[in-house]
């Protein structure tokens, strides 16, 4: 990944768990409705919102960095495997 997820120029703005929960849960996310991120990075963001909003229909991630991206979806890959969330994807 040629140093792409270890280039904090590349990471500005990353989500962390403690504070970006209560900003989800704050919007009230209904069931059914998508959560979208776009510039969604390494899929941090994605990976939170579906396993903390289950009740989201569908998280979705656009990166445009091809390394990030394809890391993004590798995450989505790993938590629908190992944890069943099947609400993550990624273009």
């Amino acid at each position: 990944m040629s140093g792409v997820l270890d280039n904090a120029e590349l990471t500005y703005g990353e989500a962390m768990l403690i504070h970006f929960v209560p900003v989800i849960a704050f919007l009230e996310p209904k069931a059914g409705e998508i959560f979208w991120d776009l510039g969604c990075g390494a899929g941090r963001p994605l990976a939170i919102a579906a396993a903390n909003f289950p009740q989201l229909g569908v998280c979705r991630g656009v990166e445009l960095l091809e390394d990030l991206a394809s890391h993004a979806s590798q995450v989505a890959t790993n938590l629908t495997t190992k944890c069943g969330e099947n609400n993550l994807a990624v273009a």
